[in-house]
């Protein structure tokens, strides 16, 4: 039976694929990298891939959450450093929780929403 990869192997595979073409990663953005990894991720899965977007809920560090819509958890990761930026800089208001993606569920999203109440 063959092993399914986690996500990160994945990714890793992507990134050693880029790098043998000459990517270099050091000039774009960790947001414009992980949007790129959900892109390729998605043209390499396109037949096991959802046909429409998902919604994706993710945490802040230090409190509050938020979703994206998209095909990937990558390409969702992507989305969401690219709008609240680089989770690894202190000075960033709202620091994305990566490690907090997940599809959003019925529970789960009305579990969130009902934070406002």
């Amino acid at each position: 039976m063959k092993k399914e990869l986690s996500a990160i192997e994945k990714m890793m595979a992507v990134k050693t694929a880029m790098e043998a073409f000459g990517f270099d990663f050091e000039q774009v953005t960790v947001g414009q990298a992980f949007t790129m990894f959900g892109s390729i991720k998605q043209a390499i899965e396109a037949t096991t891939a959802p046909a429409t977007r998902v919604e994706f809920l993710f945490n802040f560090i230090g409190g509050g959450w938020n979703s994206e819509w998209a095909f990937t958890p990558e390409e969702a990761i992507g989305q969401a450093i690219t709008r609240f930026g680089d989770p690894r800089l202190e000075s960033t208001t709202c620091r994305v929780d990566i490690a907090s993606f997940r599809k959003s569920t019925p529970a789960d999203h009305n579990n969130l929403l009902s934070l406002f109440y």
